[in-house]
């Protein structure tokens, strides 16, 4: 089973189909998810390919490679269990106090 935390990131790149960067994903958050602990459990989320990554080269605007993120299809089906298992409607977006 996937933690709140993990929730509010699949519920935030539910919402988000062509996907995240990390630090969209911590300013969308209320202030739920922080800086450091964000791109850690991006990493351990997508070893456990609930969330798939890829590079995005530099441009004009983006003057360093940076890494977005998607929710997987395995992220989708984390998030339908939790909200079953809590009684909750599968939109519930899980961004309260984490």
């Amino acid at each position: 089973m996937i933690t709140t935390t993990e929730a509010l990131i699949l519920g935030l790149l539910a919402q988000t189909p062509l996907g995240a960067f990390p630090s969209e994903l911590i300013n969308r958050s209320n202030g739920k998810l922080k800086r450091g602990s964000a791109y850690a459990l991006l990493a351990r989320m997508e070893d456990a390919k609930l969330v798939s990554s890829e590079s995005v080269q530099p441009t004009e605007l983006l003057a360093l490679a940076r890494t977005k993120y998607k929710i997987t299809a395995a992220g989708q089906n984390a998030r339908i269990e939790l909200a079953n298992y809590c009684n909750l409607p599968i939109s519930y977006d899980f961004n309260f106090g984490v």
